[in-house]
């Protein structure tokens, strides 16, 4: 009997595995979670904090300890902490400033940098072909790219390989530039929680970054474009 709960729990856990290229580990607790489960996580411990203090408020962040490759999944092993703005990636470090002038791949298999683009906002859409979330955010995003199309570039990048994000292109489509191969990048700007989305202004500067227990609705998405074509 024994027996047969290791094989069930360890056939559980490979599946959790299998869905997601990016699995988020608690230290305390050792519970797994997918970056879209992490904001109820961090809600439910927001509660219990005021529960405890009652005429306190805190807010709480992940912070990465340390990260293990297993088969096909990236396990971010992570700690809580109390942080004032929510948030501890160090992506919004990059507010006002330019991010790392990589040279990126297309899927055209050309070579292309964010500085070559500058002239008009740039729309970034930091995601990852096994985040569910991600993928049901194409047909808002495929109708602000329409809107824009002629004002704003918009861009999708991925650490993923050419073959997996084609494949997935095929069934849903994004009307973006596709910059993939892309994890020094996400490494070195700090990108953690998918998805994301960043706008660059007519100079290169990130003028926003969506707030990563946040959701962002197309209302807001719009008026943060229109600012930056205002712009000089």
């Amino acid at each position: 009997m024994r027996y047969l709960i290791f094989i069930f729990l360890l056939s559980l856990t490979s599946f959790v595995f299998a869905q997601s290229a990016i699995v988020y580990q608690e230290v305390e607790s050792g519970n797994y979670y997918r970056s879209y489960e992490l904001e109820d996580a961090n809600e439910s411990r927001r509660e219990t904090y005021k529960s405890v203090f009652p005429n306190m408020t805190a807010s709480f962040a992940v912070q990465i300890k340390e990260e293990i490759v297993r088969n096909d999944s990236l396990i971010k092993v992570f700690e809580w902490k109390k942080s004032e703005g929510g948030y501890l990636e160090k992506i919004y470090e990059y507010k006002g400033k330019k991010l790392p002038d990589y040279k990126f791949k297309t899927l055209e298999k050309e070579k292309l940098g964010l500085s070559e683009l500058e002239g008009k906002p740039v729309f970034i859409d930091l995601w990852f072909t096994s985040c569910s979330p991600c993928i049901a955010k194409f047909p808002e995003l495929n109708k602000i790219a329409k809107k824009y199309k002629e004002e704003v570039h918009f861009v999708a990048i991925t650490f993923d390989s050419s073959p997996e994000v084609e494949k997935l292109l095929e069934k849903q489509h994004l009307d973006f530039l596709h910059l993939i191969d892309a994890r020094p990048f996400l490494e070195e700007i700090g990108q953690q929680l998918y998805p994301k989305y960043v706008l660059l202004d007519k100079s290169g500067k990130v003028v926003f970054i969506n707030e990563s227990f946040k959701s962002v609705e197309k209302k807001e998405l719009t008026k943060v474009i229109d600012d930056a074509l205002k712009s000089n």
